[in-house]
């Protein structure tokens, strides 16, 4: 095989990005000439137990301790390098066989509560619509989670009186955040996947409007979420590694909400970040990096216990003014450094056993050596292939147990939503479900995230807003927007204005017809230059740093349109150019000189022109998005 560290990368057409020579690509792809790994070789070690599962398993809050993902990802390849590869075991659980009463939430308790009420002030319901009502409940009573009604199904029986949003009062709205990991846009029944089961997230979509080209500004977990939150590109937050955090808690939402909105503010789930502020939400249970542990002398599912915390925040809140909740599940994440990647429950087991799950036509080595070539076999991205992918059965396996995983979270926001109806809150809720960023499921031979192609960036965003007219239910809108996005339009929602140095924009504006035509505030990181403030945008920058080493997950870039893509390697100078409307898969770099008819030489004059505007703009988003040093300021 070829020494990858020798090569200068090859000869095709050059340009400029921000500045920088680049190359594109030319020559061969190296390859390792020893077998691959099948699996990861070693579990992570058991981390110590945290002082705070009593206090979280009797109900109570703790501060945030974040795992640190980086140094387990290390020590886990030093454990690799030891001691080689361990016995490959099942687990051994039954979480199925434990009663209810172990749990800290008394579920059948509260369902049973909900059937009286529905006994004795409902009897006018149909005989359809009873029946679903009674269905749910008896199902909640003897299993302590939803039946197979929806919400939708118990939403629409009428049986609990719903208190309706008036922008008069001054009572602002509720705002509910589903918040998932590693779930990709078409990761739902919504979207026109026909073998994963999400009813509850597709009866949300019919409720509210699905967003088709929701993207995130860099596709890995702490970076997106602190994203979020702050609505800031990470060149701004500068959090490139779990263990930093460099924003003011006031710059967040979660502060926002609490201080200017009188909100009862709530995070249940996983950070993804180590925060290190004394000021706290109101409520605040995080896990994270698990699937299967301990709490409170039970055994339980991550997913189990987001939902379980989710439905005891909703029970414990006060009742006098608005919440906001961030439900940030774990699922559909995988257990780094397990050999077994995905763990679900045993209520999930039968599910897909029977089906076939595609195979995506691009995971295949032509694919992969059709990357750029510095894309060995030790980027992480072919590592986790290796451990998902690599075989038929494996991917079967892995894929299953994934949408397995999807499966129990929309089951989780099943529950979560009839409760919001049990109390009579959904109709003055905001609902946003998203997720942090998307997933490879073998396509161009990868795995996981990180790197700019439609699969790691694209991400599901469903909202259902009361404020949403009945044309607009149903609905799908098909503009790009983003994840810095949402906290703008979740502040918006509650009535505060978003700082001007927050760099999303309010989506209510695409379905509530609200947006009006402004001069763009030099002051506001809303309007990149020469966007049109009166306009949605057509485009956006997207950056991700390197992790590790650059052979390991190199930094990359994009400028990213509905109809081309750009992408920019900075630690190799390398661009690429994808025509979307055309290769919607973006197998074929229209600069690689390595295939037939690549390269600048070969463009037509409409994609010369694309590429010279696309160059020039990507330079121009680049310079005003990373102007901004590193801040070691806590605050």
């Amino acid at each position: 095989a070829m020494d990858k560290s020798k090569k200068s990368g090859g000869g095709g057409g050059g340009g400029e990005s921000g500045g920088e020579s680049t190359t594109t690509q030319g020559g061969g792809k190296a390859t390792s000439g020893s077998a691959a790994v099948s699996w990861p070789e070693r579990m992570l070690p058991s981390l110590p137990k945290r002082p705070r599962a009593a206090a979280v398993a009797a109900g109570g809050t703790a501060q945030s301790t974040s795992r640190h993902h980086q140094q387990h990802w290390q020590q886990q390849r030093r454990q690799q390098q030891q001691e080689g590869e361990p016995k490959q075991e099942e687990p051994m659980i039954n979480i199925s066989a434990l009663p209810i009463w172990q749990r800290p939430y008394d579920f059948a308790a509260h369902y049973q509560g909900r059937r009286d009420i529905q006994d004795q002030s409902h009897s006018h319901l149909s005989p359809q619509h009873q029946n679903h009502y009674n269905r749910t409940m008896r199902h909640g009573e003897e299993h302590g989670q939803h039946g197979t009604a929806t919400w939708l199904d118990l939403y629409q029986t009428g049986s609990v009186p719903q208190h309706p949003y008036d922008p008069k009062s001054n009572r602002s709205m509720n705002i509910l955040l589903l918040y998932a990991d590693d779930w990709r846009y078409d990761t739902l029944g919504a979207a026109g996947n026909t073998i994963v089961s999400t009813p509850a997230l597709d009866d949300l979509s019919k409720q509210g409007i699905r967003f088709t080209h929701n993207c995130v500004t860099t596709s890995v977990c702490w970076v997106s979420r602190v994203s979020m939150f702050a609505s800031l590109y990470l060149s701004r937050h500068n959090t490139t590694k779990p263990r930093e955090f460099y924003l003011n808690w006031n710059q967040t939402v979660y502060d926002l909400m609490q201080k200017e909105g009188g909100y009862h503010v709530g995070h249940i789930g996983k950070w993804g970040v180590n925060h290190p502020y004394k000021q706290r939400p109101d409520f605040e249970v995080e896990e994270d990096g698990w699937h299967y542990d301990t709490r409170g002398g039970r055994l339980w599912h991550v997913t189990e216990k987001n939902e379980a915390d989710a439905l005891r925040f909703l029970e414990s809140r006060p009742r006098d003014k608005p919440f906001f909740a961030n439900v940030a599940f774990f699922a559909t994440h995988a257990v780094d450094g397990d050999k077994r990647q995905y763990l679900v429950q045993n209520k999930s087991r039968d599910m897909y056993e029977d089906d076939v799950i595609p195979d995506p036509p691009n995971n295949d080595l032509t694919s992969y050596h059709a990357l750029p070539e510095f894309f060995a076999d030790n980027n992480e991205g072919r590592t986790r292939w290796r451990w998902r992918y690599e075989t038929p059965d494996k991917q079967q396996h892995m894929m299953k147990n994934y949408y397995r995983m999807a499966s129990e979270v929309d089951s989780a926001c099943d529950l979560i939503l009839k409760e919001l109806y049990l109390q009579g809150e959904l109709d003055r809720t905001l609902i946003i479900f998203t997720t942090d960023n998307g997933n490879y499921h073998a396509e161009h031979g990868l795995a996981d995230k990180w790197y700019p192609h439609q699969e790691s960036i694209r991400v599901p965003l469903i909202i259902r807003d009361p404020r949403m007219s009945a044309d607009v239910v149903g609905t799908i809108n098909e503009e790009l927007t983003l994840n810095i996005d949402l906290t703008p339009t979740m502040l918006a929602a509650a009535g505060i204005t978003a700082p001007d140095h927050m760099m999303g924009r309010d989506m209510a504006q695409l379905y509530l017809g609200t947006e009006k035509a402004q001069t763009p505030n030099v002051a506001s990181e809303r309007y990149l230059p020469h966007d049109d403030a009166t306009r949605w945008r057509s485009e956006f920058f997207y950056e991700h740093p390197i992790i590790s080493h650059k052979e390991y997950i190199p930094s990359s870039e994009a400028l990213v349109r509905k109809d081309y893509k750009y992408f920019y390697w900075p630690d190799y100078k390398v661009e690429q150019l994808f025509h979307l409307a055309e290769d919607p898969g973006e197998d074929f770099d229209l600069l690689d000189t390595r295939r037939d008819g690549g390269g600048v030489g070969n463009l037509t004059d409409e994609q010369l022109g694309v590429l010279t505007d696309m160059r020039r703009r990507f330079a121009e988003l680049k310079k005003v998005i990373q102007r901004q040093q590193k801040r070691n300021v806590i605050v």
